[in-house]
């Protein structure tokens, strides 16, 4: 069983900043295919994209999550706190990462009726190159 909270209490501890989200994409990819999902990695940078199809056409949806963090140090008051002096998920992407794998998870485990959902979990949007990339 997948759990959000934890999932998110582990990109709080290891954030990291625009353009060098490497470990997070590492942990996105590796979460979703224990989930028995195919994610493409390596999509403008450290991007992560998962496409779950029907197998009958219908309506395409897309969801879209942040994953980079911010160069501001954090004084942690409780046991999830950043582990990497001067960055921090002070922006809330670690929130946003988790919710999209939440959804993930729940796709993962229901059949789809119809068309498909593209889940992205984009880097740099902090530095405003992620997208763009």
């Amino acid at each position: 069983m997948f759990n959000p909270i934890l999932f998110r209490h582990r990109l709080h501890k290891q954030p990291e900043l625009s353009g060098y989200e490497k470990n997070t994409s590492d942990v996105i990819v590796q979460t979703l295919t224990s989930f028995g999902l195919k994610p493409i990695s390596g999509v403008g940078g450290y991007g992560v994209v998962v496409v779950i199809k029907s197998t009958e056409d219908g309506p395409n949806l897309l969801f879209r999550a942040d994953t980079d963090a911010l160069p501001i140090h954090e004084v942690p008051c409780h046991e999830h706190g950043s582990e990497i002096h001067g960055v921090m998920h002070a922006c809330g992407h670690d929130g946003h990462a988790a919710s999209l794998m939440a959804l993930a998870y729940k796709l993962s485990q229901t059949k789809l009726q119809r068309g498909s959902v593209t889940l992205i979990f984009q880097p740099s949007e902090e530095n405003g190159q992620g997208a763009l990339a």
